[in-house]
């Protein structure tokens, strides 16, 4: 969800419900443990796009985010596609796919297209990385296994309440060794766009290349609302 961070903010209104609760000591997830995917299910949401110009709120796209339970060689595992899809503005468009493992999540490729496209293949120790704007590949070693930025995925996995703050290894967008901080604020109702209040547990995410806050429902843990810098990322009616 790279290209979130050049489209501009609007806010859309969050009603608290709860008070501000003091985050607990950090988990450290550990990669390649079993992790909780009862959340995750098969289904798509659709997001507006928001912003603010010049002082006025526009819609200019969707976000499209479907999640799919698959096999591979006989292996279950989740298959997750982010599509940005920006209105008369089709080179603004992005698609981020990943295929991870049903449960620990690790990720087994990920596949980037739009402004830099790329393919990820993790091959424990490393992973391989293509560009496939200049067709150059180079191999990243990394000496321990790490999560993909799958944010919808990941979130779900965790077990989310008021006061939660984890650390997750996670690989930056151009390899290395990164790290996703996850803390759970409070819960609140989030307004969709038709203004209906869905309860939600306030998240905050701190990493490369996603940082911002989600509003998560309490429901199904499905993304009623998204604030990053520049962008506003809410569900268009109801709730989950």
């Amino acid at each position: 969800m790279h290209v979130i961070h050049s489209i501009a903010l609007a806010a859309v209104l969050a009603i608290p419900t709860a008070t501000l609760a003091q985050p607990s000591e950090p988990e450290r997830v550990r990669p390649g443990t079993m992790l909780d995917t009862t959340f995750i299910r098969g289904g798509t949401d659709f997001l507006a796009i928001l912003i603010d110009y010049e002082g006025d709120t526009m819609r200019i796209g969707t976000a499209v985010l479907e999640t799919r339970i698959d096999s591979m060689s006989g292996a279950r595992h989740v298959t997750y596609v982010q599509r940005l899809l920006v209105e008369d503005s089709p080179s603004a468009n992005e698609t981020d796919s990943m295929h991870l493992d049903w449960g620990t999540l690790l990720p087994i490729s990920a596949h980037r297209r739009g402004h830099d496209p790329r393919d990820y293949v993790f091959e424990s120790p490393g992973v391989r990385i293509l560009s496939l704007r200049d067709s150059t590949t180079y191999e990243e070693v990394l000496h321990a296994p790490v999560f993909y930025v799958a944010i919808g995925p990941l979130l779900r996995a965790l077990p989310l309440r008021a006061g939660y703050h984890a650390v997750l290894p996670v690989l930056p967008e151009d390899g290395g060794a990164g790290e996703m901080h996850v803390t759970v604020t409070r819960e609140a109702h989030a307004r969709a766009l038709d203004g209906a209040a869905c309860p939600s547990f306030v998240v905050e995410v701190q990493s490369e290349p996603v940082t911002g806050t989600f509003h998560l429902s309490t429901a199904d843990r499905s993304v009623v609302r998204f604030d990053a810098e520049y962008t506003t990322l809410v569900r268009p009616a109801g709730c989950p």
